[in-house]
């Protein structure tokens, strides 16, 4: 066993120590600069367009881990807490996401198809020529139409003629991909109810589809493939400019 006289401890604390303080002077502006880079600030976002709940749930994704978001519904407020660059990041987000909501106006027209006897053939000028062309009905009746505006994520009843009307739910409307987003199409029929009123019932044409603006769509409701009539129901889509001001 070899023995370490005093000096020898003596210059092997010195060099421990100085090792020591050397490591320290190294890690401590590290971790200063971590403390720093961790820094978190407060920041406030109103939205304005969009729904809050969902802009709740979209910067709940998007904090860290030391993040913290609150919302305050009656002022329609977050009040997000984390890093500078992630609030960039959620500030651009959300900016992406609390835009005006679009407005789309539908025409509707509702047409019914039957297959006359044998005789003169009826046909309609404003009845499509894929509808004509494609079906099998040669007699073609007008039952109404409507117009009216629905606001992106709204509900909206149409009247077409004086026995139908059509609900339309919209969703999402995308100009980019130039596509309106219909969350279901009902036509309603009125028929008799208790005490002699009028009751609109839902038929079995519900749809739920994307359409094209401008470009006619037509929906077909009949009893079978070789039923003697059917109703088809146009639609077009326009998306409206957002007023000015």
């Amino acid at each position: 066993m070899r023995l370490i006289d005093r000096g020898s401890r003596r210059g092997l604390r010195a060099v421990c120590s100085m090792g020591a303080m050397l490591l320290l002077a190294w890690v401590l502006p590290l971790a200063s600069r971590a403390a720093q880079g961790r820094q978190l600030e407060e920041r406030a976002f109103t939205i304005v367009h969009r729904s809050v709940d969902e802009a709740y749930a979209a910067v709940t994704a998007l904090i860290g881990p030391e993040g913290e978001v609150s919302l305050s519904k009656s002022s329609r407020r977050l009040s997000v807490r984390d890093e500078p660059a992630r609030l960039n990041e959620i500030a651009a987000a959300l900016a992406r996401f609390d835009v005006p909501l679009h407005r789309v106006r539908f025409t509707l027209k509702l047409l019914r198809g039957e297959t006359a006897p044998p005789g003169p053939k009826v046909v309609m000028a404003n009845v499509p020529p894929n509808l004509r062309d494609q079906t099998r009905y040669n007699t073609w009746q007008e039952l109404g139409h409507g117009e009216a505006v629905v606001r992106e994520g709204g509900r909206e009843m149409i009247m077409v003629g004086s026995d139908f009307r059509v609900s339309i739910e919209l969703g999402a409307v995308n100009e980019l991909t130039a596509s309106v987003a219909l969350k279901k199409v009902a036509l309603e029929r009125a028929r008799p109810g208790q005490g002699g009123e009028r009751q609109f019932r839902e038929s079995v044409a519900v749809y739920k589809d994307t359409i094209k603006p401008n470009v006619v769509r037509i929906m077909g409701l009949a009893a079978g493939t070789n039923a003697p009539r059917a109703l088809f129901l146009v639609v077009v889509a326009d998306i409206l400019p957002e007023p000015e001001g």
